[in-house]
């Protein structure tokens, strides 16, 4: 039971694979000595970044003292990158480069991200999942928006596999002309071959990906190592999108060195892990890894001949780096070009000061990091509970949900201005096919209530990225009870401020974000028979599909989660400087998630419907199990007195 258990509730982990299907690419019929006697001695330079996600502009992060910093940037990274040039020298990025600011609002439109690297003179980039964000179509509008009268990096994607989809053959079509499965480069007398993956991870966490897929990452690279042999590359580079992890079992691309000999260096991408010290995987292949955000640049100095690297190392873009001004101009366009497709929609300017805060929340890194109780995450799903809420007469304020891995940054102590609140919930877009994850408000039963909650004790501490966050809900739990079965109390908050059990039969509203819901949706395809949520209206009618539930404002406009978030922040008093400031109840964190005493008295204390179930089979095991010892006592006793009947007989005789 319990191993069943485990293996059914593994996508709440967001570890699913993709199924393994067969690869497209040619292989030259040419092949070679990969031996090139030209290149002794000489280095070869990778400069590299990953996981860029559209922070074109400086952001700020926090040292371990808590001072506030400004980093990145595309336009310092170019420089840093032009200080670093050499005559053997490639630039690559690992996936990822879309899909985390304001600028996803021109995804489409102008492809920004990937128009700046060609710009900044990389050579070669990969698909991450989030550029799958807005589907495969939005995804071939933005390359071919991108390649608009400029050379972009090529984009090679080996293990994608392209479905019949519309959007599907569209991608396909502009893959054609601005990708490929493995590009060769020759570098000053060296020839490199590159070759791009997709992960398990990742592939399991496309959000709108249509009928396009991924082959195992393994076959794959084997077939494109051997190929790039015959074609004589003196070394040979992957972009992976899989990553590292300090758990051996999950570090995909430390995996993928051991299974596949041949790979020199693998660009680690996704999990956004800087590695400060490279790894030498096995088969001696070079791990490296910048983290995201553009907070690094990676270089490394590998040497040609006996496969070894003379140098490596984090350059930090900091904000002592003089910023290149094509760059910075081209930026500013891309400004206005948000301003005048988005944001004028909305009433709002790019660099408004929205609120102020006094404190530091906790980091997004913290959030993700362990299963816990979170301040940003109050803030966050309080902000849709009360916006969507405010106009509530005759029914309890909906209860808001959302997966913490869609919390992209924090709150910083200081002035909070429209880019960087719209940066704080920069994944998702609308049913409209607008920038913004839109908000749903649905109803669901009770019941479906409780196994929210039971799958948030499941994935959340296996995965803590995974876990949700609550606003308008509080729980106790105990982690010895069976999965699916843990929380002892659930109670919900009604309109005068206090709790009241859960009632399994009454229809509640709910508001969260048509990105968590997508996710959630995904990562439960293959549960239907175990977790089944029925979103409805308020009358107790099915939606036909969660857009259904999205929220529209007067003017018939969806209602988007920052949107929601910057209006709350709005709401809150102002000081002298006439801005808002966030109040100092959010000083204390609210207790949804605790942990019970535990013990006898709590372990069967409330049960779910599948606690019930447990028990009952539980039962039943016991019951069996007693008959069976039952039936050996009685059957050994019987026996023996036969024998003895048998030994009375013959002392007559």
């Amino acid at each position: 039971m319990k191993k069943r258990v485990t293996k059914i509730l593994k996508p709440f982990a967001l570890l699913a694979a993709t199924a393994a299907v067969l690869f497209g690419a040619t292989t030259p019929a040419l092949a070679q000595d990969a031996k090139n006697t030209g290149n002794s001695g000489k280095t070869l330079r990778i400069l590299f970044t990953q996981d860029l996600h559209s922070n074109e502009l400086p952001f700020q992060i926090r040292d371990d003292k808590d001072n506030i910093k400004q980093v990145g940037g595309f336009a310092r990274l170019k420089t840093a990158i032009d200080d670093n040039k050499s005559d053997t020298m490639i630039l690559v990025d690992g996936g990822d480069y879309s899909h985390g600011s304001l600028f996803n609002s021109i995804f489409k439109s102008k492809g920004s991200d990937l128009a700046l690297l060609g710009k900044m003179g990389f050579d070669a980039t990969t698909l991450g999942n989030h550029e799958f964000d807005d589907g495969p179509k939005a995804l071939a509008q933005s390359t071919e928006a991108s390649a608009a009268g400029q050379k972009l990096p090529v984009i090679v994607s080996s293990n994608i596999q392209y479905g019949e989809s519309e959007g599907s053959q569209a991608l396909k079509a502009a893959m054609e002309k601005h990708g490929t499965n493995m590009q060769i480069l020759e570098k000053n007398g060296v020839k490199i071959g590159l070759f791009g993956l997709m992960g398990k991870q990742a592939s399991g966490s496309v959000i709108d990906g249509g009928d396009v897929t991924f082959a195992d990452q393994t076959e794959i690279a084997r077939r494109c190592v051997s190929a790039l042999k015959e074609q004589g590359v003196d070394v040979i580079i992957c972009l992976s999108h899989c990553g590292t992890s300090p758990d051996k079992s999950k570090s995909e691309d430390e995996q993928l060195a051991e299974q596949v000999e041949g790979i020199n260096v693998i660009i680690s991408s996704h999990t956004h892990r800087p590695l400060q010290e490279h790894i030498i995987g096995a088969n001696n292949t070079v791990i490296v890894s910048t983290g995201c955000y553009g907070q690094y640049l990676g270089l490394l100095d590998y040497q040609v001949d006996n496969k070894s690297v003379k140098n490596a190392k984090l350059i930090p873009i900091t904000d002592q780096i003089k910023e290149n001004e094509e760059i910075k101009s081209q930026i500013v366009a891309y400004e206005k070009n948000v301003q005048d497709e988005y944001l004028d929609l909305y009433g709002v300017k790019f660099n408004d000061v929205i609120a102020r805060s006094n404190k530091n929340f906790e980091t997004r890194d913290q959030l993700v990091e362990t299963y816990h109780n979170s301040d940003i995450g109050n803030f966050i799903t309080d902000s849709f509970r009360e916006v969507v809420g405010k106009d509530v007469k005759d029914e309890n304020k909906p209860i808001s949900w959302l997966i913490s891995g869609c919390v992209r940054d924090t709150i910083n102590k200081g002035d909070i201005s429209l880019y960087h609140n719209y940066g704080m919930l920069s994944i998702g877009s609308g049913a409209d096919g607008t920038a913004g994850s839109s908000l749903i408000k649905t109803y669901l039963k009770g019941s479906d209530i409780r196994k929210l909650v039971e799958a948030d004790l499941v994935a959340g501490p296996m995965l803590p990225v995974g876990q949700f966050i609550f606003s308008g809900i509080r729980y106790q739990y105990d982690m010895y009870r069976p999965p699916l079965n843990r929380a002892t109390v659930v109670e919900i908050e009604n309109n005068d401020g206090g709790f009241e059990p859960l009632d399994n039969n009454k229809l509640y509203p709910l508001v969260t974000t048509r990105y968590s819901l997508m996710l959630f949706e995904s990562f439960t395809k293959n549960l239907k028979w175990l977790i089944q949520l029925d979103y409805m209206d308020k009358n107790g009618t099915a939606f036909q599909t969660i857009d259904d539930g999205v929220i529209h404002d007067q003017t018939g406009k969806e209602v988007k989660d920052w949107e929601a978030l910057m209006v709350y922040m709005k709401s809150f008093s102002s000081d002298n400087s006439g801005h808002p400031v966030i109040p100092a109840s959010y000083n204390t964190v609210n207790e949804v998630k605790k942990q019970s005493a535990g013990g006898v008295s709590t372990y069967f204390t409330n049960p779910s419907v599948y606690g019930v179930i447990e028990y009952a089979i539980a039962g039943v095991l016991i019951l069996l199990l007693a008959f069976i010892i039952f039936r050996i006592a009685t059957h050994g006793k019987r026996k023996e007195q036969r024998t003895n009947r048998a030994r009375h007989k013959r002392g007559k005789f």
